[in-house]
């Protein structure tokens, strides 16, 4: 069942605060979608940029914020190896971690799903 949460309340997640948790996602794994839409005045421009990360929560229903941070970063470090090139080890061998990382905290939406979102 979808859940809108308000980008202020993910933010409150993120910074692990002991108060700030979705009991209905206690013990669970969550897919988000994050939408970010470009408008000037009343009129929508358009869809910006699309993200699907996958939030994990404790028993609590806390956010584990530093995995997502970690996802985050690695994220990050693979677009900017992408750009820049894959650092090489001596022995040849291209140490793709961050990939593994960062792959392992997104989802990918099925068509008819992505255009609803």
């Amino acid at each position: 069942m979808p859940h809108r949460l308000p980008v202020s309340a993910f933010h409150r997640l993120l910074l692990s605060q002991a108060t700030t948790r979705v009991p209905d996602f206690a013990n669970q794994r969550a897919r988000l979608a994050s939408v970010v839409i470009e408008v000037a005045g009343s009129a929508v421009l358009g869809v910006r940029r699309l993200n699907f990360d996958v939030l994990e929560f404790d028993a609590n229903g806390r956010l584990d914020a530093r995995r997502y941070g970690a996802q985050q970063a690695a994220r990050l470090d693979s677009m900017v190896s992408a750009v820049l090139g894959e650092p090489t080890a001596p022995s040849g061998v291209i140490d793709a971690t961050d990939r593994f990382k960062a792959r392992g905290g997104t989802w990918t939406p099925d068509p008819e799903l992505r255009r609803r979102i």
